[in-house]
């Protein structure tokens, strides 16, 4: 879980997901707002584990959280009725699925800045090649981007951009209007894979045909490619 502890001194709440007992009942897993820090401390039964700096992301406040014995107000229950919201369900696993019915929106949205991600890839690649040039025989320069191991990759990046950026609209569409939740998890799911699978690729190997140019931070696209791992982990530790 991301940005646990006081650092930058900023207080923190989390939305934590654990399981409602009422007189040693269990009534199913519920979502509970937690505060967690103000701008100094930790508060009480609540720890935070700082995780170890990635090299080439941005300085953000990863850390693992922990939380022992800690009291809530019945107002840290969130849900519209806290007399009905705190009966037995009926149906666990439909209850479930009614918890976390608005996962799937998130999901989608983690994905969307890795389609503009690529499209910017595709064009400082394509205007790094078309820009550096070498001698050829005649003395004359070339530009690099004349040599097929230069286009396919860039044309590779573009191509997938261009398809991403038309395909990713009728995904929002499909889960929006979708009414079993369990679709909506599956095609959103789907579609987060398949945007970050084919990020990684296409980015990679842009920035490796942009050579050392590729790795300065100016530049863009390793930034980029790190920073996008760095969103799949963060969303991971959320999930466990």
């Amino acid at each position: 879980m991301p940005a646990s502890s006081p650092r930058f001194g900023i207080p923190k709440i989390a939305l934590t997901m654990a399981r409602l007992i009422v007189n040693n009942e269990d009534r199913g897993i519920r979502f509970f707002i937690v505060p967690l820090c103000n701008e100094h401390e930790m508060y009480k039964g609540v720890e935070s584990i700082s995780l170890p700096h990635r090299s080439g992301t941005q300085p953000f406040d990863w850390s693992l959280t922990r939380f022992n014995d800690v009291h809530l107000p019945p107002t840290a229950l969130v849900g519209s009725d806290i007399r009905q919201d705190t009966l037995v369900p009926v149906d666990r696993r439909q209850a479930w699925w009614d918890e976390v019915r608005r996962v799937p929106i998130g999901t989608l949205v983690v994905a969307a800045p890795w389609i503009s991600a690529l499209k910017a890839t595709a064009v400082i690649g394509g205007r790094y090649s078309a820009v550096r040039s070498i001698l050829g025989k005649n003395s004359h320069p070339i530009p690099i981007l004349s040599f097929r191991t230069q286009q396919w990759p860039i044309l590779n990046a573009t191509a997938v951009a261009m398809v991403l950026d038309k395909w990713y609209p009728a995904v929002i569409d499909t889960v929006m209007n979708q009414s079993d939740y369990r679709i909506q998890h599956a095609v959103a799911a789907i579609a987060k894979t398949t945007i970050c699978r084919y990020f990684q690729r296409c980015v990679s190997e842009v920035a490796e045909r942009c050579g050392a140019q590729g790795t300065f931070e100016h530049n863009y696209m390793a930034k980029v490619e790190v920073s996008g791992l760095e969103s799949i982990f963060s969303e991971h530790c959320a999930e466990y």
